[in-house]
């Protein structure tokens, strides 16, 4: 099956959680930067250290240095 990719995040966010629908482990974390791009990240629970995705893929796009709680929490810096 051959899908197109959209010119709409959230059209492309929403196609690409649907793939992964029954995988209870995929995690998926939108956010916008500080001039309005908007980004998802979508990474799978155990297979991937939560606070290293935060730390090394979130923060950056955001403009952020932060800190990450494993239970979701964050401090900015």
């Amino acid at each position: 099956m051959t899908r197109k990719i959209s010119s709409h995040i959230e059209k492309n966010a929403k196609e690409i959680e649907s793939l992964f629908a029954k995988n209870f482990d995929a995690v998926t974390r939108y956010a916008e930067d500080i001039s309005g791009r908007r980004f998802f990240v979508l990474f799978f629970d155990g297979l991937a250290d939560k606070e290293l995705i935060h730390e090394t893929v979130i923060a950056p796009l955001l403009g952020y240095s932060m800190t990450v709680d494993v239970r979701g929490t964050c401090d900015l810096k």
